[in-house]
């Protein structure tokens, strides 16, 4: 049976999330359609290469959320009057959402469920990150390791793509070099999935 390049690539990011240790995984072609305001919300945690005939490199971004302030519950909503009330409050909000002056960007600032989620991961933490990425995909793997030594230890719990990226690099004794005969081309082959 035939299944689309679309379906492929996705079992595969869902069968890395485990590995960068993330709940939301996307590759660049899905991040690029979003608006610039969105994109700000993303974080760029690795270039790879795909097994099963993707050959083109891409690069992997994630949305950090922690789910723990809910402690993994489904959040029931809040008791009405009647069944009729409860569906007019969904439908108005269904409708809300697919109003083109929705933007989706804006209830990271509003939505005080998304604000919870956010709250564990600093700015500071953000930019150091992309700081550590920058080198490793430059392939300054000595000076991306001090950093994401740092940042797998900042957030409450141990960053799950700096631990991917420093074992990656681990592998090669943190030397870019030493990844081919023509050394580090920028991205790496995933074969884990």
């Amino acid at each position: 049976s035939y299944l689309s390049p679309h379906v492929n690539m996705a079992s595969r990011l869902e069968a890395i999330t485990r590995m960068y240790q993330v709940t939301i995984l996307m590759s660049a072609p899905l991040a690029e359609l979003c608006s610039l305001e969105m994109l700000r919300h993303f974080r760029t945690i690795d270039h790879v290469t795909l097994k099963g005939g993707m050959s083109a490199p891409i690069r992997l971004h994630t949305v950090d959320l922690n789910a723990e302030p809910f402690g993994g519950q489904h959040v029931q909503p809040k008791p009405t009057a009647n069944q009729f009330e409860q569906r007019r409050q969904r439908e108005k909000a269904k409708e809300e959402k697919f109003a083109a002056s929705f933007k989706v960007h804006a209830l990271f600032e509003r939505d005080p469920d998304l604000k919870k989620m956010r709250r564990d991961f600093p700015q500071r933490f953000f930019h150091h990150f992309n700081k550590g990425y920058l080198n490793y995909e430059a392939g300054e793997w000595a000076v991306a390791r001090g950093i994401f030594e740092q940042t797998s230890v900042m957030l409450a719990e141990r960053d799950g793509p700096s631990k991917a990226l420093l074992d990656y690099m681990a592998q090669f004794d943190f030397d870019a070099s030493k990844v081919s005969a023509k050394g580090w081309p920028g991205f790496r082959e995933l074969t884990e999935t």
